[in-house]
């Protein structure tokens, strides 16, 4: 038989479960249906996106100096791929011979490589598909955003496009759109690490309004910035 002590021990413990049983599965449901909601207005929200044009200016830094800026026009073709047309590169490669030109050229090299490639992997980022987005918020950890980002929810999540990378994701719970984003992952075999900022266009309409990416191996930092959207 039972000790009085432990059949109140024992009953405490089923109450508990029994209260937060429901709880729990009621949590798993409010992800689910965020999660949906959420993907709706992306799909919604790429759509409208898809009628716009806009400047994509990248700035590239190494160690502080300047290296190269490049000034891009993108566009989305009508079959839904992302397409970019050079504006300008500024300065030019450096050229020459010597192993001081041959340094120089390959940092030149490697910051239009990362200025042009990076900005592609934050918008697959930005832009998962609906599966990916359920094991998003499904894998994820919720909490209220503060600071900057209040009114939004905070899911932090990892192994979202490449294994091993880490994605905190700020959702506007007005709009259920991104207000921030900060990713973790490689690009080019380097780990880079980006911090991404959201605009809304005067339709409603979300866009990648800058990001800071940097390259820790390297010291190579990404300055992004997006603007003039004309239909």
């Amino acid at each position: 038989m039972l000790s009085k002590k432990t059949l109140v021990i024992l009953l405490g413990t089923i109450l508990v479960l029994s209260l937060t049983g429901p709880l729990m599965a009621q949590d798993s449901d409010d992800t689910a249906q965020m999660a949906l909601d959420y993907s709706k207005a992306i799909q919604a929200n790429t759509k409208g996106l898809m009628a716009y044009s806009w400047n994509e200016r990248s700035q590239v830094s190494m160690e502080g100096a300047d290296v190269v800026v490049i000034l891009q026009l993108i566009r989305y073709t009508d079959d839904g791929q992302f397409q970019s047309t050079l504006l300008s590169q500024e300065p030019d490669r450096p050229g020459g011979r010597g192993p001081k030109n041959k340094k120089a050229n390959a940092i030149y090299d490697g910051s239009v490589n990362a200025a042009t490639s990076i900005p592609q992997l934050l918008m697959a980022y930005t832009m998962l598909t609906a599966g990916q987005l359920v094991d998003f918020f499904g894998n994820g950890t919720l909490s209220p955003g503060d600071g900057d980002m209040a009114g939004t929810t905070k899911i932090v999540t990892s192994n979202v496009l490449v294994k091993g990378d880490s994605v905190t994701l700020y959702v506007d719970m007005t709009t259920m759109l991104p207000k921030g984003m900060d990713v973790k992952t490689v690009a080019n075999e380097k780990a880079i690490e980006s911090y991404l900022d959201f605009g809304v266009l005067e339709d409603g309409t979300s866009y990648l309004s800058n990001a800071e990416t940097l390259i820790p191996e390297n010291g190579m930092k990404i300055l992004l910035e997006t603007f003039d959207h004309k239909k």
